[in-house]
């Protein structure tokens, strides 16, 4: 059992990305979904508390400030830790570029969880409670929620771009020094 907030949104004619429903839960101690699947990506973005993600037999802890994705159609269980529920917020959505803007952002299995600054943690909170208090009404288009969406990816696309975690940053700074130390030689 668990105290939620859920808001659906229409179906759009987007097809980059499409926001499907936002919602805020207060879980209480060992509340759980799973095991079983969804057919779009959720991203949870844990407020306070703490608890587990399993995903094909890897287990994640996951704590206040982190977030944590499951893929369409993965097999996930996640549960809320006993002494400690977590409280979360999470966005469902899907859309052809959906796979590319995760994998830009660092996420696929096993890498499914991501730390956040505190900075960082509260501007996207901010986001989602902007997210969570639309009323599906005409005067909130599409437009609108979708382009709150893509603002709170690429929130934590700047903390992964910023941090060690990004790869390709990584591959093109070895590039550069194997480059330059070519010709140094």
């Amino acid at each position: 059992m668990e105290l939620e907030k859920l808001n659906l949104y229409r179906d759009t004619s987007w097809n980059d990305i499409k926001l499907r429903f936002c919602g805020h839960s207060e879980c209480l101690p060992l509340h759980y979904y799973g095991p079983g699947t969804r057919p779009y990506y959720l991203m949870h973005f844990v407020l306070s508390g703490k608890g587990r993600l399993v995903v094909n037999k890897t287990e994640y802890l996951i704590e206040e400030k982190q977030i944590f994705l499951i893929e369409p159609d993965q097999m996930v269980f996640y549960q809320a830790d006993k002494e400690n529920p977590w409280t979360y917020s999470w966005v469902g959505f899907n859309g052809e570029l959906a796979p590319y803007f995760m994998h830009r952002l660092g996420f696929g299995y096993p890498s499914l969880t991501k730390g956040l600054s505190t900075e960082v943690f509260e501007e996207i909170k901010d986001l989602l409670e902007i997210l969570i208090s639309i009323k599906n009404d005409s005067t909130k288009n599409d437009l609108y929620t979708n382009g709150i969406l893509l603002l709170l990816l690429s929130k934590v696309g700047t903390f992964i771009e910023n941090s060690k975690e990004f790869p390709e940053k990584k591959v093109v700074r070895i590039q550069k020094v194997m480059y330059s130390e070519q010709f140094l030689l």
